[in-house]
């Protein structure tokens, strides 16, 4: 904990690929080879009201990313088959794909919006290797039924609030994976 403040304050100037903190990728020795993508552990269990911010950087003409939130499969790995929320964009035909993952099972969630089905502007210009993309992800409460949920939005727009299907306890990564060249910044604000 100390490291990372310490880290915040001098900028986080720190070897590159460094084993260190809440990232575990494909490029250090604590994730296994298999899984693709970049994995962060979450610093700490999830509650209403907390907001996770990624912005990212593309490569090269890319051609999707996704972002979820998953549990532990008990080996202190991103749980691939149960995966509380997740979110693709497909850039060539501008689509945004919701699903959740509950044992094994996929289900897809239809955007909030029907005309985020159709193709879409999501970023206007993927192509630009500078281009760079802010998806959210908001933990809620419903007013009426007292569940708990998580709310998307990539850039300004709201894409959909689904209801969660896994306690929020045990929600511990956060994975984005896709045609990432980097995180240029991950921002959790907690309630």
């Amino acid at each position: 904990m100390l490291k990372a403040c310490c880290d915040c304050i001098a900028a986080g100037i720190r070897e590159e690929n460094e084993v260190y903190g809440s990232q575990m990728n494909r490029h250090n020795n604590m994730w296994p080879k298999s899984v693709r993508g970049i994995v962060f552990s979450l610093p700490r269990q999830l509650n209403i009201g907390d907001e996770i911010n990624v912005k990212s950087v593309f490569l090269q003409s890319p051609q999707w990313i996704s972002l979820s939130l998953t549990g532990d499969n008990g080996l202190n790995e991103a749980d691939e088959n149960n995966v509380a929320g997740l979110i693709e964009l497909h850039f060539p035909q501008n689509i945004i794909k919701l699903k959740t993952v509950v044992n094994g099972i996929s289900q897809s969630i239809e955007p909030e919006n029907p005309e985020f089905n159709t193709p879409i502007s999501i970023v206007p210009n993927y192509n630009d290797p500078e281009s760079t993309i802010t998806i959210k992800i908001r933990i809620s409460q419903d007013e009426d039924t007292n569940n708990t949920q998580m709310e998307f939005e990539v850039g300004l727009s709201f894409i959909k609030c689904i209801e969660l299907q896994h306690h929020i306890s045990r929600i511990k990564y956060l994975k984005l994976d896709g045609d990432v060249e980097k995180v240029d910044n991950l921002q959790f604000q907690f309630a």
